[in-house]
């Protein structure tokens, strides 16, 4: 079981590459919408195929990917999963599991769209 801390800060999003081009009260916006996760390693995060219901950023840690069950690339810090598919209503393209020592931030798909309706550069990572 994932273990959130839910967060109301408007830094929670400040430094994350994905929404350091996004003006201050968007930014707010999404912050409100934003925890903080920080899973036990071997936590599954996407599953592919799976509906895709949030947009996460990896702030300090490595997540393994598999696609097909293969091992791909892992993703660490600055990296970010999900984006396309919740725009586009897709499934996850992936599995994403968490390794240990993993520190992530997640947005909801509804403030996610929403941002990214009025700007391009979140709608096109």
């Amino acid at each position: 079981m994932m273990a959130f801390r839910p967060t109301r800060r408007a830094t929670v999003v400040d430094d994350l590459v994905p929404f350091a081009s996004c003006p201050r009260p968007v930014r707010r916006q999404l912050a409100a919408h934003t925890d903080v996760l920080r899973p036990a390693a071997g936590t599954v995060l996407a599953r592919q195929g799976a509906v895709a219901r949030e947009v996460v950023v990896i702030v300090a840690g490595e997540v393994d990917v598999e696609h097909d069950g293969c091992p791909d690339a892992p993703l660490g810090p600055g990296g970010w999963f999900g984006s396309e598919e919740v725009l586009l209503g897709h499934p996850h393209r992936c599995t994403i599991i968490a390794r240990e020592g993993v520190d992530l931030r997640v947005v909801n798909g509804p403030a996610f769209r929403a941002a990214a309706a009025h700007l391009p550069t979140l709608a096109h990572p």
